[in-house]
């Protein structure tokens, strides 16, 4: 199929068949990628979107994904579910979390 033969040649790229930790390093070497907020929030004009990196192709997603430092600075707003999914990517890195107001933070508590 036309998916298959573009994941192929998508593999076959040069900056693909980096390995992940060394693609990370990159990534993190972009400015503020690590500190930019999630995608469900505005970004500042002055960061890196991280969410529009992962869309690149499904290798930038996965390392993304899985790797810990990027899941590690979040807004949580009323969608307080997101706060889950953050949770479980960033595993037991230290977390800094804003909360858009106290309703969200309380919604939070077990």
């Amino acid at each position: 199929s036309v998916l298959e033969r573009r994941m192929q040649w998508n593999a076959s790229l040069p900056i693909n068949r980096l390995p992940v930790e060394l693609l990370v390093n990159i990534f993190i070497l972009l400015p503020d990628i690590r500190h930019s907020p999630l995608p469900w929030r505005e970004p500042p004009s002055n960061t890196t979107d991280w969410a529009r990196i992962m869309a690149v192709c499904r290798h930038w997603h996965a390392a993304i994904r899985d790797h810990a430092c990027f899941w590690q600075t979040a807004v949580v707003r009323q969608r307080t579910e997101w706060l889950h999914l953050i949770l479980a990517r960033s595993r037991d890195s230290a977390l800094h979390l804003t909360f858009q107001d106290t309703t969200t933070f309380l919604a939070t508590l077990p």
